[in-house]
């Protein structure tokens, strides 16, 4: 006969083994974090976004140039604007000269025209079949290439009545509205694409708020605590307190990594925490932060 007390025992035993095994494993995990020093590239590697497409092998904002970022599994970001003809066009620029044949303001031209456009020459004679995509070509391109959620950062600089609608229904329609994050001009912005779909992920970009400047402290730290907020758009380094910050307030940080900023920069910003960088040179990037892995790495390990 099974002795139920001796069992009883036993399992108590080793019921207090492991709360005790785990309670160590606890201690240890929060001592190495208090008294760690150093943050290490290796621990903190950021997702990498390519700024207007992989433009580095492909014309801007073209699909080809989303293409090659989704493939490679780069993060995309992009500009929308609506034309004359009321529908959603993917380009930076307010005019189409820059990055075709043609010329003029994508608000004064219809799809018909802008789509007649070479945008692919300017770059190379091989892209000469490229054209100013569709905000629906660019969320398809993406959707057929994708191996892993692919996050599409959507900026509107210029608001065009409904736009923030407009942009919520496609992708809806498109099986991808977990996967964009949009920042407008202003907080109407925001508030006009939540009340399109509550669950749309909106961000704060650096400027664009009245009355906030997201590079001081007290700013930063009221605005991580706004509804209308799911990130932080920054073309500045955040401190460590204030990336952690804004993460325990369920947050994502984005560091735009202009050619204007010093290379140690982005170094700088994946040691501080950040979620995300976007650059023009995501494939160096990538190299860059590697290497710096692998370094930080093999220093960790000499005795």
């Amino acid at each position: 006969m099974v002795d139920l007390r001796q069992t009883h025992s036993s399992l108590n035993r080793i019921l207090f083994s492991a709360i005790a095994v785990i309670g160590i494993a606890v201690v240890l995990l929060v001592l190495l974090g208090f008294f760690s020093k150093k943050t290490d590239v290796a621990d903190r590697y950021p997702a990498i976004m390519a700024h207007r497409g992989l433009n580095e092998a492909a014309p801007e904002n073209t699909l080809a140039a989303f293409a090659a970022a989704v493939e490679l599994k780069f993060d995309v970001e992009f500009d929308v604007y609506e034309c004359q003809s009321k529908e959603l066009v993917v380009i930076h620029d307010l005019t189409v000269d820059r990055t075709s044949n043609g010329s003029g303001a994508i608000a004064d031209m219809s799809l018909d025209e802008i789509k007649s456009l070479d945008a692919g020459s300017w770059y190379e004679s091989a892209f000469v079949d490229e054209e100013i995509p569709m905000l629906s070509e660019v969320f398809a391109c993406i959707r057929e290439r994708q191996s892993r959620e692919t996050t599409i950062a959507v900026n509107l600089k210029t608001i065009s009545p409904g736009i923030e609608e407009k942009i919520v229904r496609q992708a809806e329609e498109a099986g991808m509205l977990s996967q964009i994050l949009c920042f407008g001009m202003d907080e109407e912005a925001n508030r006009r694409l939540k009340q399109a779909n509550p669950l749309v992920k909106t961000a704060m970009a650096t400027t664009r708020f009245r009355g906030i400047n997201l590079e001081d402290k007290e700013d930063w730290h009221r605005a991580i605590h706004r509804g209308d907020v799911d990130a932080f758009w920054v073309n500045f380094v955040p401190d460590v307190d204030e990336i952690l910050a804004a993460q325990k307030a369920g947050k994502t940080v984005w560091f735009h990594f202009r050619k204007s900023h010093p290379a140690k920069a982005a170094l700088r910003a994946t040691q501080n925490g950040v979620d995300g960088i976007c650059t023009d040179f995501p494939i160096e990037l990538r190299r860059v932060l590697s290497a710096s892995r692998h370094e930080s790495s093999e220093i960790d390990t000499q005795p």
